[in-house]
């Protein structure tokens, strides 16, 4: 009698427990999710880059399969999955989807309108990966240069063998590590390299920020430059990234979505507000740059178009051929992530019925897919960390592939 009293009472308890985390994260949202806010970009847009108004059959086609998305990231934020987003849809430089929803503050209740900017996070992986192999091209840089040989720090035995391409690769023995609350860049990859490495270089695949790190402190000792002068002089201008930066700008704070993530006990909550400072002072040249899904889509087209952009040649195909070959040691098939040459991320095989599918994600709930097969080029931007729905605006791009595949 006693114990089922006793279960009856752990019983009531674990279920008052469920209702009051519900009303926890319900009370979460501000009071507008009953009418979560969404914007579509209409085709009389004008961009200096990408088309609106297509004029093709195949085109107009393919834009109403996506054209649900709207509706479907709207879903999403009612269910409390993510603050709010915004999605960017291109093939062959015609915009055949562009919608935002939400909020880009769900305690101050401000809207994600169309180009928010946002932390993309280790979305700045490929950029630094790009600027690797410029100078590759420009021969200031081999793939098989030790890092030893630019920072002095990674000369000693235990660090000595680490390469360009292992960096690139992520096999240099470094597992992921924060590098924050140091000074600047050299003194926190100083502090890294004085433990050495986690395990023999070359040996496995272990996905770390640590490695970008390095190779923007080889890339400022090679030219002489700030990594971020360097990013803005050979990418950002070049590609007219207006919208992209490496360091937050009063210019532009009224534009910037504060960060959020999703606890399992309490739902969305605001973890960086976007009128404070960024969280180090210096440029964090793993996850640092700030863009919309607008001017990310550009980059993307730049791998797309195999390094041409406009009348300029960024980099060689054969640079993109060969930054696109898989590395053996990154591949898992539980996963189906693998790393590449670039800091890229593969989401699908050659051999998949879409072909190749890569780009890359952002732990504040950002997310790049290029799909050369069909020339397209998907971002879906959100700040949200632990986000339910970057998932399942994975699925249902795959679902919607499979009528693009029929056009």
């Amino acid at each position: 009698m006693v114990k089922k009293i006793l279960l009856s009472v752990i019983g009531f308890f674990v279920l008052a427990v469920m209702v009051l985390i519900v009303l926890i994260k319900l009370d979460s949202f501000p009071s507008q999710y009953n009418e979560v806010p969404v914007s579509v970009f209409g085709e009389e847009h004008d961009d200096p880059y990408f088309k609106y108004n297509s004029g093709t059959d195949e085109k107009n086609e393919a834009k109403k399969i996506f054209k649900d998305l709207s509706i479907k990231l709207k879903g999403w934020i009612e269910k409390g999955y993510t603050n709010g987003g915004e999605i960017f849809i291109a093939k062959d430089s015609v915009v055949l989807h562009h919608s935002s929803a939400g909020w880009k503050d769900i305690e101050d209740g401000e809207k994600h309108e169309l180009n928010t900017i946002c932390r993309i996070r280790s979305m700045t992986k490929p950029f630094i990966g790009t600027l690797i192999l410029q100078f590759v091209e420009n021969k200031k840089l081999k793939l098989s240069d030790k890092a030893g040989q630019y920072i002095k720090s990674l000369s000693k035995t235990c660090t000595s063998n680490i390469t360009i391409k292992d960096l690139l690769q992520h096999t240099s023995g470094f597992n992921q590590q924060s590098i924050l609350g140091l000074n600047n860049l050299k003194s926190g990859i100083d502090s890294i390299a004085n433990k050495c490495v986690d395990f023999k270089t070359g040996e496995k695949f272990t996905y770390s920020d640590v490695n970008t790190a390095i190779l923007a402190l080889v890339l400022e000792e090679v030219s002489g430059k700030s990594i971020e002068t360097l990013l803005k002089q050979q990418i950002f201008i070049p590609l007219r990234l207006e919208n992209t930066h490496t360091q937050i700008k009063d210019s532009f704070r009224n534009n910037l979505s504060s960060t959020h993530i999703d606890d399992p006990l309490i739902g969305l909550k605001k973890y960086w507000d976007n009128n404070e400072e960024n969280f180090v002072s210096y440029f964090r040249a793993s996850g640092g740059i700030f863009s919309t899904a607008r001017d990310y889509a550009v980059f993307c087209h730049l791998w797309i178009k195999e390094g041409k952009f406009m009348n300029q040649e960024i980099l060689q195909k054969e640079t993109i051929d060969s930054a696109l070959l898989a590395n053996k040691l990154s591949i898992s098939a539980k996963k189906n992530y693998y790393g590449y040459g670039n800091h890229l991320q593969i989401f699908e095989k050659k051999e998949s019925e879409f072909g190749l599918i890569y780009g890359h994600s952002g732990s504040d709930g950002t997310l790049a897919l290029i799909i050369p097969k069909y020339d397209l080029i998907i971002c879906f931007f959100t700040q949200t960390r632990n986000n339910k729905a970057l998932k399942l605006f994975y699925q249902t791009i795959i679902q919607k592939m499979k009528k693009i595949k029929k056009l």
